[in-house]
């Protein structure tokens, strides 16, 4: 995704389902060259942030690496304005 786009639930179920695919690549499309991740787990009180889409990547390959593909039902989507959630708090990795 190299431009912006808007928010849809069309947007959060790619997102999701790039996530339970453990698709790097598709995963990817959704972040920009200067973005950041903040994973909830991590060795700082807020978790653990990754700066860049290199080490985006880099972070959510060792998350993926040894994980079992599992799929799980989504609990629900909704939007507001700009912002978006996915309320299927289970990743599948």
């Amino acid at each position: 995704m190299t431009q912006k786009q808007a928010v849809s639930i069309e947007t959060l179920k790619a997102i999701l389902e790039a996530f339970n695919a453990h698709d790097l690549d598709a995963i990817l499309e959704f972040f920009a060259e200067d973005c950041t991740l903040d994973m909830p787990r991590g060795p700082e009180a807020w978790g653990l942030r990754y700066t860049g889409k290199a080490a985006v990547r880099e972070g959510l390959a060792a998350r993926f690496r040894g994980r079992t593909l599992r799929r799980r039902p989504a609990l629900g989507e909704r939007q507001h304005g700009r912002l978006g959630v996915a309320a299927d708090r289970h990743f599948a990795g």
